[in-house]
């Protein structure tokens, strides 16, 4: 009937949204790291660079160490990176990951900084 017809469909979704959810989903491990980064003009959108397209950087750096990370920090407040792991080896790895992406991100903003003249001068 029905129901052997939506079978296969069903299978791949739920194959499908599992990978997309990082695995576990939003479930934080045992050990816990956070990354305070220095502030920077909001129009240059840290939070969203360190995200990357589609969460790419996120979900790059969680396939490979298996912890999860979440990008926090309010408009107008410091960014934040929250890096959870069940066990020391992958938070260590994952927080030398994130590292290692902030280090870019921020040469990517000196550059940005130093570009073009902008709308507007800062003093």
């Amino acid at each position: 009937g029905k129901g052997r017809d939506r079978e296969p469909k069903g299978g791949a979704a739920k194959g499908a949204a599992a990978k997309g959810a990082g695995g576990a989903g939003k479930v934080a491990g045992a050990m816990k790291k956070v990354l305070k980064l220095k502030d920077c003009d909001p129009d240059f959108n840290l939070g969203g660079k360190l995200r990357g397209s589609k969460c790419e950087n996120l979900h790059h750096i969680q396939d490979e160490t298996g912890a999860m990370l979440w990008v926090l920090g309010e408009a107008g407040e410091p960014v934040r990176l929250e890096i959870s792991a069940n066990a020391q080896a992958p938070l260590d790895q994952a927080a030398q990951m994130s590292k290692d992406l902030i280090k870019t991100i921020f040469h990517e903003y000196e550059q940005w900084k130093n570009g073009p003249p902008a709308k507007r001068q800062r003093a």
